[in-house]
């Protein structure tokens, strides 16, 4: 009895990992996309036709702010 009870228990808590797996996997996934998102719309936002020199002169948050709110 004992040991059937310990196996149970032992196989539910294996599951549970499994599933806690899962979502972690799928967790970094969704980041991933979130991050590569997040690069593709600041590439699109920021203009080609400024210079490195002038987003360094104004630091980017406001550089980048700027050109949103254009």
């Amino acid at each position: 009895m004992f040991l059937e009870f310990s196996e149970s228990l032992r196989r539910r808590e294996l599951a549970e990992m499994e599933t806690m797996k899962s979502r972690e996997a799928l967790r970094c996934e969704a980041e991933k996309r979130r991050i590569e998102t997040e690069a593709e719309l600041t590439r699109i936002l920021v203009p080609t036709h400024r210079s490195n020199g002038e987003v360094a002169r104004e630091g980017w948050p406001n550089f980048l702010w700027r050109c949103v709110s254009v």
